[in-house]
């Protein structure tokens, strides 16, 4: 059959290439080949927020994704949620996967509901089944955790009116663990973080109960390449498959 090449790129807001930041030089966002048999190629630009990474959720999609399109190539980065948002914001990466903000300017496929966590230290007199009062990060020392997780906890806090009692601030998820584990503190973590972890932490769910629906993002889910479209449709049929489960979609015009 004869190949059919496709090219599609964004322009950048009509930005000079050599003003364009130099991860994007050069490159067209959403660049794919169609060739015989409609086997598609070339690069996909995805980003993650750290704690999606842990618990194997994007590691695993990644994988099974590559066995079935063996020429697509994907360029994946590991960044902070407002990181994320600006790159596609700015149309100069295809989607990302991250924690869903309504209030923003990105469009969602809601994947999943994710429960956040309060993590005790060993011996805190708390029953093991029962919930951590969220009032309590008042009179508690409290180890904020990497910024992933506390552009979620800052919005949770916010909306109850809570003023955390912060004794530490770290730039890692783990690193607020092992914190925890030595005493210095309590913190929250999403329940898919501590999914891949050997030796489950003292972890409670919140009173109430709080949770981030993780999501993929982009700029427009109607107008999406070929690649980055085969990419949403596979994670949607995987996840249904394994029993994770897809939310509604918030625009089902455009998914």
């Amino acid at each position: 059959k004869q190949n059919i090449s496709i090219l599609h790129s964004y322009q950048h807001n009509n930005v000079k290439e050599e003003d364009r930041p130099a991860y994007t030089r050069g490159m067209g966002i959403g660049q794919i080949v169609i060739g015989a048999g409609f086997c598609l190629s070339g690069v996909l630009r995805l980003f993650t927020e750290g704690t999606l990474t842990y618990g194997g959720l994007v590691p695993g999609l990644i994988a099974g994704f590559k066995k079935l399109y063996p020429n697509i190539g994907l360029d994946l980065r590991v960044e902070a949620y407002r990181e994320i948002e600006r790159w596609i914001a700015n149309e100069e990466i295809d989607l990302g996967f991250t924690s869903m903000n309504p209030s923003g300017e990105l469009e969602y496929l809601p994947l999943k509901e994710d429960r956040l966590l309060a993590l005790l230290p060993d011996g805190f007199p708390l029953p093991k089944d029962a919930p951590f009062p969220l009032e309590k990060l008042a009179e508690l020392d409290f180890i904020v955790p990497g910024e992933g997780t506390n552009y979620d906890i800052g919005r949770i806090l916010r909306g109850a009116g809570i003023e955390p009692k912060v004794s530490f601030a770290v730039s890692d998820d783990l690193a607020a663990i092992a914190m925890v584990r030595s005493g210095l503190g309590v913190t929250i973590v999403p329940e898919l973080m501590l999914a891949g972890m050997s030796e489950m932490p003292n972890a409670h769910e919140l009173e109430p109960r709080c949770q981030r629906t993780v999501a993929i993002a982009a700029k427009h889910l109607s107008s999406l390449s070929p690649a980055a479209r085969a990419f949403l449709d596979f994670t949607r049929e995987q996840l249904g498959k394994n029993g994770i489960g897809i939310q509604k979609e918030q625009n089902d015009e455009t998914v």
